[in-house]
């Protein structure tokens, strides 16, 4: 779970990125995407339950064993670029592509992570992201899964 602190995101203006990270995750359904089950607000915090991926990530991977070996290297790559891809067809630029943010799976697959600094409507879309109308200017951290009514 991600718990992000409601002062913290005031003080350093960045409400807006963690509402565009919350519904990258909520609208994203790829095996190479972190999928995101819920999310919701308590008075203290903003709050997304992602699935856990147990891997660990590429960076601590490469401090662990140095250079990958070159099938697991194309495979990554293949593997990330499938994710990108998926993102920009909806028009979704994620902007902070570094190892630390490809989590690795229990069976050795990538999934891509953190869409803090995401973008959305960066490219020409030939899909909506959404079929309805998203309120820019709620305050609310609700998605699809949880109810409006924020929690204590």
């Amino acid at each position: 779970m991600k718990k992000i602190n409601r002062q913290n995101l005031m003080l350093r203006n960045q409400i807006q990125q963690v509402f565009v990270e919350r519904d990258i995750l909520t609208f994203a359904e790829n095996p190479f995407v972190v999928s995101m089950f819920c999310s919701f607000e308590t008075r203290r915090h903003l709050c997304m339950v992602m699935e856990y991926v147990e891997g660990g990530d590429c960076a601590n991977l490469l401090k662990n064993i140095g250079p990958l070996p070159v099938d697991m290297t194309r495979m990554y790559f293949a593997e990330t670029v499938l994710a990108l891809e998926y993102l920009h067809n909806y028009g979704i630029v994620h902007r902070d592509l570094k190892p630390d943010n490809l989590l690795i799976t229990s069976m050795g697959h990538i999934k891509l992570t953190d869409f803090g600094l995401s973008k959305i409507g960066l490219m020409n879309m030939t899909t909506n992201l959404y079929e309805g109308h998203i309120e820019k200017d709620t305050r609310e951290f609700i998605d699809k899964q949880v109810s409006s009514q924020s929690l204590s």
